[in-house]
């Protein structure tokens, strides 16, 4: 982060209706199309400024899940991390019922940190921003599986609920290997191949 040595901040974001028609479309039977702006704080000044605020619009939903696509308004341009997310819940082999989280994204770096790390003296490169970029999302993730699992741990809240926390999986692949293999006129067999 910018002008920030011990590399911490407080962050926060905040998920609210673009209009009073997208709250009462997300709570109706069929939330397909409502869109939420998000709202990105921070405790530091500098790290606030870089916060990328975006947009989402929920693009599929099930009885037991939603998937939400990353958009653009008027209001809104990039967000740190453009694609899809899945939230949902499910009885596991066990009988419990469990909490998930899924995604495809892609990193994209704020135009004010490419300007900052751009400058002659910065030795980082793109590849390098966005494996921060990652490194946040997934430590905010890991942050978030704590919260949920404390809460319904504590006895005064939740009256006796028990939880425990899954190993999150991520898989990171890079962005200009993925490119190079669309843009290729090898055939899938080749391209295959040269992945082994």
């Amino acid at each position: 982060m910018p002008v920030n040595t011990d590399n911490t901040a407080d962050i926060n974001w905040k998920f609210i209706p673009f209009s009073a028609n997208d709250a009462d479309l997300f709570t109706a039977n069929n939330p397909l199309t409502a869109i939420f702006l998000i709202e990105a704080g921070a405790s530091r000044f500098l790290t606030k400024l870089s916060a990328d605020e975006g947009a989402i619009m929920v693009s599929d939903y099930t009885s037991n899940d939603w998937t939400i696509s990353t958009i653009q308004t008027p209001d809104t341009e990039t967000q740190p991390f453009s694609g899809n997310r899945q939230w949902g819940w499910l009885i596991n082999q066990n009988g419990n019922l469990e909490l998930f989280t899924r995604a495809v994204d892609v990193a994209i770096i704020s135009d004010l940190i490419l300007i900052y790390r751009s400058n002659p003296f910065s030795d980082i490169d793109e590849e390098c921003q966005q494996n921060d970029y990652y490194n946040v999302a997934e430590a905010t993730w890991k942050n978030m599986q704590q919260e949920i699992s404390e809460w319904i741990n504590d006895d005064e809240i939740s009256n006796g609920g028990q939880a425990s926390i899954n190993p999150p999986k991520a898989l990171r692949v890079k962005k200009q290997t993925i490119i190079e293999i669309l843009t290729s006129t090898e055939s899938i067999n080749q391209i295959l191949s040269n992945c082994n």
